[in-house]
This record gives structure tokens, C-alpha cells and sequence, in this order.
């Protein structure tokens, strides 16, 4: 047993009881059996990423932390800021009851609530996820009076395991996909390869806690072009004041460099970088550019 493990049993021994103790060691124990080829819980866990990078790239100053498998009674999942403790539970069945099995949900809610009040946790709330849009609905419908005033219940879909029909279906997903995407207008393979680095961010975490920046971070890592600069990186975007000067005199020219790439129009035609306007060849294009001073588009697009 780990010291982080013997901490947190500590925790759950003092607010529950040593009986306690080894129900959670068994629902870690079977849910670490049961974990192989969770494709459900990285699509999720990618979503919620998305979800809480999106909002820091509108405006939200601090980054939440990100979990996966967490030693806890709602472990598949946990969301933490200094104004709220999240914990998620995802289930990829068809049928589903509070009350029933050898760990009823109901007491794995119940006791996840007590144990973070214990801890201290600002606002714990607890969330079961499921795949089916039926099933969520009797869940909702039938969630114990025990448990109602910190659980929700919601559906998120499985899209038969499959990244690139989840993204194509899912409006919600593609809207935050497109919020981190590196071109506002990105098309539908950009924002599935935007999702499919998320996962792989994740991953490269190792299931230790780590900020949603730290895991956006990595996914770029792995994949520079498919996601936008951070806003810490955005900060030091410049342009060489020749090279923009150059581009106000061709007519009908337009670019954006908000999002950290060189994202450019010309009438009925337009382009992004493949790189962005942090990078070595970023400065190699503006560098070509200003030898060559072209004095049309067609010159200029010779150099992008």
C-alpha cells in the first residue's frame, strides 16, 4: 500500500469505520479488474477535459485538476477547484438500480459524500453517468432522497466505441472541440484529432492528479497543430511590424493570429499554419515573406 492509499483508508477509517475501509478496498480491487479497455471512461474523461479547458480559454482564470481511477467510493473520476470537489461514476449498461449488488451505488454515494465533507472538500457533489438516455432517465427518476441533494444524473454516449462517430454526433462535444481547436471554422477529422490528443493527455498523466492545463499541455506535445496556444503562450504571440505591414497593403487580405496560428482569407479562399506563431517556422515564414515583399496574393501564397 502506497503512503497516499494509507492516507486516504486513514481518512475513511476515521469518518466511517474500519468496516469501511475494506469495502473500499474491495471496490478499488474490482474496479481495477474491470478498467481493461475502458474506452467509455476516456471518452468521458476527455469530454470533461474539453469541457473545463473551453472555459478557461473564455475567460475562467484558474485551471481545475483532473483524476482518473481516484481512491474513492465514486472513483471513476474526480474534478477538483478551491469552489468544488467532483466525483463521477460511469456505467456503459443497460440496466441499473441504487440498491442492488454487492456495492450498491446508493451507499458508495452516500459514503463518498461523508468522507469529503470529512476532508473538507468545498461543494462535493456526485455524478453517475450512463450511455443509455432511457436508463439515465429511471435513474434520475428513482435517485434516493439519501443521496438526491449532491447527486445528478446524466447521459453521455457511447457512439459504439467509436471517437470519430462520438465527435460526429455529439453537439456539445464538438462545440468545445472547436473552442480548443487552433481555426474557429475547423473541420469535422480537426476536431476528432483535437479529441483523440485530449485522450492521450490524459493518458500521459498515469492516472496521478493533475491540472486541466498540465493535460492540454501534453496533448500538444503529442500533437503541436491540433489545439490552439494556451493563453499564458498567447501572451507572448508578436508579429514583426514589416511583416504586417506588408499584409495590410495586399487588398482584400484578411488573418487572425488569436487562437496562436497564422489563420488567413482571401475572398473565396483561406488557410491556417500547421504550425504555430510561437514556432521556428513561423518566424521562417514572416522571415520569407519580408525578403520576397510580394505585392499580390498569388506571390503571397507562393511563401505560406
Amino acid at each position: 500500500m502506497t503512503s497516499g492509499q494509507s492516507s486516504v483508508d486513514e481518512q475513511v477509517a476515521a469518518c466511517l469505520g474500519p468496516d469501511a475501509v475494506t469495502y473500499l478496498a474491495n471496490k478499488v480491487r474490482g474496479g481495477s479488474n474491470g478498467r481493461k479497455g475502458a474506452r467509455y471512461e476516456d471518452f468521458f474523461a476527455a469530454f470533461k477535459v474539453a469541457e473545463a479547458a473551453a472555459a478557461c480559454f473564455s475567460g475562467v482564470k484558474r485551471w481545475p485538476t483532473v483524476q482518473e481511477q481516484v481512491r474513492a467510493f465514486v472513483d471513476d473520476l474526480r474534478l477538483a477547484s478551491s469552489e468544488s470537489a467532483g466525483y463521477f461514476q460511469l456505467k456503459n449498461v443497460l440496466t441499473l438500480a441504487w440498491e442492488s449488488g454487492d456495492r450498491p451505488l446508493q451507499v458508495d454515494f452516500q459514503y463518498q459524500k461523508t468522507l469529503s465533507d470529512h476532508l473538507g472538500e468545498p461543494s462535493p457533489r456526485t455524478t453517475l453517468v450512463v450511455s443509455s438516455s432511457e436508463l439515465c432517465e429511471s435513474m434520475r427518476d428513482s435517485t434516493p432522497a439519501s443521496i438526491a441533494t449532491h447527486t445528478d444524473v446524466v447521459h453521455f454516449p457511447y457512439s459504439d466505441g467509436s471517437l470519430n462517430r462520438l465527435v460526429q454526433e455529439h453537439e456539445g462535444l464538438r462545440a468545445l472541440l472547436g473552442v480548443l481547436s487552433k481555426s474557429e471554422d475547423a473541420p469535422l477529422d480537426a476536431l476528432a484529432a483535437v479529441f483523440g490528443v485530449l485522450i492521450i493527455g490524459l493518458m500521459k498523466q498515469e492516472g496521478r492528479e493533475a491540472s486541466i492545463e498540465e493535460v492540454v499541455r501534453a496533448a500538444r506535445s503529442v500533437a503541436p497543430s491540433a489545439i490552439r496556444l494556451l493563453p499564458k503562450d498567447l501572451e507572448r504571440v508578436t508579429l514583426d511590424s514589416d511583416f504586417a505591414n506588408l499584409l495590410a497593403q495586399l487588398e482584400g487580405f484578411r488573418y487572425v493570429v488569436d487562437r496562436g496560428f497564422f489563420e488567413w482569407a482571401y475572398y473565396d479562399t483561406s488557410g491556417v499554419t500547421s504550425f504555430d506563431c510561437l514556432s521556428e517556422e513561423f518566424g521562417r515564414l514572416q522571415a520569407r515573406v519580408m525578403a520576397r515583399r510580394p505585392t499580390t496574393f498569388d506571390e503571397l501564397e507562393e511563401l505560406l
